[in-house]
């Protein structure tokens, strides 16, 4: 099973979109892995390229909060720590229990994309926006 991106993921800035699409090849990649019992040790390739995701995400989204001056600045790049934290734990966990941390992953980036990008990352596009970001 994966996960397909749909339309109404989109948020009308292009370069987030597409590292949001980055974040769903991601978590393809993870599904793959269990559906095809493949090599456990690749999920440690993942977790890297996770790591990539946030650094570079994160890091463009912070900068238009600041540049900004984006009310929800604080409160949005708690749930950025968050995240890599999370990364860090799951991380730990595939040194001793591969496949488990790959279905944790999994779920994570999930939920992740489910509450934070669809719902967080909506609150700031206007602002975005209004500043010409496309």
């Amino acid at each position: 099973m994966s996960i397909e991106w749909k339309e109404e993921y989109l948020l009308g800035l292009q370069k987030i979109d597409n590292q949001h699409k980055n974040l769903f090849k991601i978590m393809n990649e993870l599904y793959n892995i269990i559906n095809e019992k493949k090599d456990f040790t690749l999920i440690k390739n993942l977790i890297k390229e996770l790591n990539t995701y946030a650094e570079e995400h994160f890091g463009l989204e912070e900068g238009y909060f600041e540049k900004f001056n984006f009310e929800l600045k604080e409160h949005h790049i708690k749930f950025h720590r968050e995240f890599k934290e999370k990364i860090i734990e799951l991380e730990l966990k595939n040194k001793e229990d591969k496949i488990q941390a790959c279905f944790d992953l999994i779920d994570y980036l999930e939920n992740w994309f489910l509450g934070h990008v669809l719902h967080e990352d909506k609150q700031y596009v206007d602002l975005f926006k209004s500043h010409g970001i496309e």
